[in-house]
């Protein structure tokens, strides 16, 4: 919990991001892609305002907003039973890494982002242009916006095959996808921060960083 919000007041304090680690004893001054750095800022306010009682009262924010938007998307098609029974099981998958840390305000934006281009498929039609807009926060919060891009393409993918391909579906779901890139690279870290989750991906060092262990059924068996 104390580096995020460490590194949120040091960027409310200088008013930038940092490019270099001003933390570190070994790594000081090395390079640094602060790609939570939107949320680390949140957390800092949180913090600020109520301790630790500010941290838990976003987390319940950030957890009835994932929850709402789940409960927005299935009610149109899933009885009550079902509805207990998806929202009862999203929460027991996901109990485990519930804390706070930054990565649990990028789920609510995971669950819009994608019933969002659900719900437009659905319909037989690419989104709108402004939706762009949502990855555009997401970049700057946290770096999981990359399974975005993998969402996307395969929404897109299966709303091209349902639309044999025809030239002005392509065309607008070509045109959404090229503003959603577009959008990323208005990231506080610029190129950086969107090719930042393919560096961490290749990083040597990440079979030992214990939360990005894989998931196995031993350690988290309800994922």
């Amino acid at each position: 919990v104390s580096c995020p919000i460490a590194a949120g007041r040091w960027i409310m304090e200088h008013r930038t991001v940092p490019a270099t680690d001003p933390f570190s004893f070994t790594m000081a001054g090395k390079p640094w892609v602060a790609h939570e750095w939107g949320a680390e800022v949140i957390q800092a306010i949180a913090f600020n305002l109520a301790g630790f009682a500010g941290l838990a009262a976003l987390v319940t924010l950030t957890l009835m907003a994932l929850f709402g938007t789940l409960f927005w998307y299935l009610r149109k098609s899933a009885g009550p039973v079902a509805l207990l029974i998806a929202l009862a099981g999203t929460y027991l998958v996901l109990q485990p890494f519930v804390m706070a840390r930054p990565h649990v305000m990028a789920w609510p934006f995971l669950a819009l982002w994608s019933v969002l281009l659900f719900t437009y498929r659905d319909r037989g039609q690419a989104p709108p242009l402004p939706l762009a807009l949502l990855m555009l926060v997401w970049a700057n919060l946290h770096g999981s916006y990359f399974f975005g891009f993998v969402i996307a393409g395969a929404v897109t993918l299966d709303a091209l095959v349902d639309a044999r391909f025809e030239r002005s579906a392509f065309l607008q779901w070509l045109l959404f996808g090229i503003a959603t890139l577009l959008a990323t690279f208005l990231n506080a870290n610029g190129i950086s921060g969107l090719l930042h989750p393919l560096a961490i991906s290749g990083m040597e060092t990440l079979p030992a960083i214990g939360e990005w262990q894989a998931s196995t059924p031993r350690s988290t068996p309800l994922f």
